[in-house]
């Protein structure tokens, strides 16, 4: 699919009598059912991400729903109080000037990078390793508590991690089709089904059904084993790989093998087999996101 804005590009308009006018500063890269890249907001005089879905169109029939879902995302995220501060801020407009395709404005989180590149980069800590455990944990907590909301695709590239001094902050992104957690079925569940990654998928994702929030902490059980333990010979993954997303029956979870302890017997015990429930296949088994944060922390 051809990009659908390039650098260099102006999309201007109005949206409830508020006027907007951006700079695309890079091709657009796609994604699931969108295309986005970096902007200049003209008006504030602030750096963006601007991203412009193209799934749904503005002649499907849940494209409004869509809107007015995103829009309850925004105002229950905006209304939060940790949550919103391990969240990536996120505003939505509708351009006037294309059919009323949707299009949302994110923040740009300046000298960050995502969890994948920082598994892969080498020369980490320990210590660093299990702080950002702790901050994850945290994150998803408050999203499922506070926000009420299952992010449904979390993985290490929807990671974003920000340096501070010696230590990191943290934001979730990618926030293209979440389900809340005490709604109705979200408005593409009918025609698309429900949204994640192979290889990041739960069990539940893998028998179409949807997501909850034992689904993100199976997710995030699959991220922490990347993160805390010894997992050359599976590639970095806590199971095979290949088959993750058609069986988990046969891949069964292996023992956690932390890279370090977490300061006791006692402690290195109870987190081996809190990581070891996050995975179970049963969701009614798993943990949920503040037990595991208490563990951990």
């Amino acid at each position: 699919m051809a990009t659908l804005f390039e650098k260099g590009q102006f999309v201007e308009g109005s949206f409830q009598g508020r006027p907007y006018s951006f700079l695309t500063l890079s091709d657009a890269e796609e994604g699931a059912g969108s295309v986005y890249g970096l902007a200049m907001d003209l008006i504030a005089k602030r750096k963006v991400f601007l991203k412009k879905f193209v799934d749904p169109s503005p002649r499907a029939e849940w494209f409004a729903p869509f809107v007015e879902y995103h829009r309850k995302l925004r105002d229950r995220i905006n209304a939060s109080g940790a949550a919103k501060q391990l969240i990536v801020n996120m505003d939505f407009f509708l351009n006037e000037n294309d059919r009323n395709r949707f299009w949302q404005v994110i923040e740009y989180v300046d000298n960050s990078r995502n969890l994948k590149s920082f598994l892969v980069s080498g020369g980490t800590t320990w210590e660093q390793r299990v702080k950002i455990a702790k901050i994850l944990m945290l994150a998803v907590k408050a999203l499922h508590e506070e926000v009420r909301l299952v992010h449904s695709d979390l993985k290490p590239r929807n990671i974003l991690l920000i340096p501070d001094k010696d230590d990191f902050r943290l934001k979730l992104i990618e926030f293209e089709r979440p389900v809340f957690l005490d709604g109705e079925d979200p408005p593409w569940a009918a025609t698309e089904g429900y949204f994640g990654t192979p290889g990041y998928f739960s069990p539940e994702h893998v028998r179409h059904q949807r997501p909850t929030d034992k689904s993100d902490v199976f997710t995030a059980g699959i991220i922490l084993y990347q993160l805390l333990c010894d997992l050359r010979d599976k590639n970095g993954h806590p199971f095979a790989y290949e088959t993750i997303s058609s069986d988990y029956n046969g891949n069964a979870v292996p023992e956690p093998k932390p890279w370090g302890s977490f300061g006791s017997t006692e402690k290195d015990v109870a987190v081996a087999h809190i990581l070891r429930l996050m995975l179970d296949p049963d969701p009614s088994k798993r943990p949920s996101a503040s037990e595991v944060h208490m563990v951990l922390s």
